[in-house]
Protein backbone atom coordinates (compact mmCIF):
# COMPACT_ATOMS: atom_id res chain seq x y z
CA UNK A 1 0.00 0.00 0.00
CA UNK A 2 1.61 3.31 -0.90
CA UNK A 3 1.02 6.51 0.76
CA UNK A 4 2.00 9.75 -0.94
CA UNK A 5 3.35 11.13 1.99
CA UNK A 6 4.95 8.26 3.74
CA UNK A 7 8.47 9.42 2.03
CA UNK A 8 8.77 12.34 3.24
CA UNK A 9 7.35 11.85 7.11
CA UNK A 10 10.49 8.56 7.06
CA UNK A 11 12.80 11.09 6.19
CA UNK A 12 11.84 13.96 8.20
CA UNK A 13 11.53 11.57 11.15
CA UNK A 14 14.96 9.89 10.42
CA UNK A 15 16.50 13.78 10.17
CA UNK A 16 15.16 14.31 13.56
CA UNK A 17 15.53 11.57 15.46
CA UNK A 18 19.54 11.78 14.25
CA UNK A 19 19.52 15.02 15.21
CA UNK A 20 18.03 14.59 18.46
CA UNK A 21 21.00 11.83 18.95
CA UNK A 22 24.15 13.91 17.99
CA UNK A 23 22.52 16.19 20.26
CA UNK A 24 22.32 13.37 23.33
CA UNK A 25 25.95 12.11 21.96
CA UNK A 26 27.89 15.30 22.00
CA UNK A 27 26.11 16.94 25.55
CA UNK A 28 27.42 14.97 27.81
CA UNK A 29 30.85 15.62 26.37
CA UNK A 30 30.76 19.34 26.44
CA UNK A 31 29.53 19.20 29.29
CA UNK A 32 32.94 17.15 30.62
CA UNK A 33 35.02 19.10 28.20
CA UNK A 34 33.96 22.94 29.44
CA UNK A 35 33.52 21.97 33.33
CA UNK A 36 35.24 19.19 33.88
CA UNK A 37 33.18 16.92 35.95
CA UNK A 38 30.63 14.48 34.97
CA UNK A 39 29.08 15.13 38.24
CA UNK A 40 27.70 18.60 35.87
CA UNK A 41 26.89 16.16 32.78
CA UNK A 42 24.86 13.95 35.39
CA UNK A 43 22.73 17.01 37.13
CA UNK A 44 22.06 18.37 34.13
CA UNK A 45 20.53 14.77 32.91
CA UNK A 46 18.58 14.90 35.60
CA UNK A 47 17.61 18.59 35.63
CA UNK A 48 16.51 17.65 31.94
CA UNK A 49 14.27 14.06 33.03
CA UNK A 50 12.65 15.89 35.46
CA UNK A 51 10.09 18.51 33.23
CA UNK A 52 9.10 16.21 31.09
CA UNK A 53 8.32 13.06 33.70
CA UNK A 54 6.24 15.79 35.27
CA UNK A 55 4.71 17.38 32.29
CA UNK A 56 4.31 14.99 30.14
CA UNK A 57 1.09 13.95 30.69
CA UNK A 58 -0.48 17.17 30.90
CA UNK A 59 0.96 18.48 27.69
CA UNK A 60 0.90 15.14 25.95
CA UNK A 61 -3.49 15.94 26.19
CA UNK A 62 -3.47 19.50 24.85
CA UNK A 63 -1.02 18.54 22.22
CA UNK A 64 -3.07 15.37 21.31
CA UNK A 65 -6.34 17.73 20.26
CA UNK A 66 -3.77 19.40 18.34
CA UNK A 67 -2.92 19.07 14.28
CA UNK A 68 0.31 15.90 14.89
CA UNK A 69 1.59 17.69 11.88
CA UNK A 70 1.86 20.91 12.84
CA UNK A 71 2.71 19.88 16.52
CA UNK A 72 5.92 17.82 14.61
CA UNK A 73 7.13 20.40 12.19
CA UNK A 74 6.98 23.50 15.57
CA UNK A 75 8.85 21.04 17.36
CA UNK A 76 11.31 20.16 15.24
CA UNK A 77 11.96 23.71 14.12
CA UNK A 78 12.45 25.26 17.62
CA UNK A 79 14.53 22.02 17.98
CA UNK A 80 16.77 22.48 15.51
CA UNK A 81 16.81 26.44 16.40
CA UNK A 82 17.92 25.90 20.00
CA UNK A 83 20.20 23.17 19.01
CA UNK A 84 22.40 25.94 16.93
CA UNK A 85 22.68 28.09 19.67
CA UNK A 86 23.87 25.48 21.69
CA UNK A 87 27.81 26.54 20.98
CA UNK A 88 27.31 30.47 21.93
CA UNK A 89 26.61 29.27 25.14
CA UNK A 90 28.96 30.63 27.78
CA UNK A 91 27.29 29.03 30.92
CA UNK A 92 25.94 25.42 32.54
CA UNK A 93 22.37 26.76 32.61
CA UNK A 94 22.23 27.93 29.44
CA UNK A 95 23.09 25.13 27.88
CA UNK A 96 20.48 23.28 30.02
CA UNK A 97 17.63 25.67 28.83
CA UNK A 98 18.65 24.80 25.58
CA UNK A 99 19.03 21.31 25.22
CA UNK A 100 16.07 19.32 24.45
CA UNK A 101 15.09 16.44 26.90
CA UNK A 102 15.59 13.30 25.44
CA UNK A 103 11.60 12.38 25.31
CA UNK A 104 11.04 15.35 23.32
CA UNK A 105 11.00 14.06 19.89
CA UNK A 106 8.61 11.68 20.85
Amino acid sequence: MKKPGLVPLMGSLFLVDLGTGMTAVALPLLLIQEYGTTLAAGVTLAVRLIPSIAAGPVVGRLLAERDPRCVAMVSSLFSALFAGMIPLCRALWQIQILTPSPSASR
